[in-house]
């Protein structure tokens, strides 16, 4: 973006090397917006890949047999364990 003057005589109200500072600044700034945006694209892939592999075990605890009991995911859980659940 072009210096747009806003004095009528022309003289600058800061130091001459500030142009360069700005633009370094907005050269952060597109950096920085960058690494924002593929921050939260990781944070939403990585929201959809906790929410699956939640659902998925949900799915496996919540499981009942015909004795009425959970079955468990993992074989060495005994039962008796797990039979609280299904009271809840």
């Amino acid at each position: 973006m072009p210096d747009v003057p806003i004095e009528a005589d022309g003289q600058r109200s800061y130091p001459a090397d500030m142009e360069a500072r700005l633009r370094v600044l907005e050269e952060i700034a597109v950096g920085t917006k960058a690494v924002l945006a593929e921050i939260r694209a990781d944070q939403r892939a990585m929201r959809s890949e906790m929410t699956v592999g939640f659902n998925s075990v949900r799915a496996e605890m919540t499981t009942l047999d015909s004795a009425g009991s959970v079955t468990s995911a993992w074989p060495s859980a005994p039962s008796s364990q797990l039979r609280w659940a299904s009271h809840i």
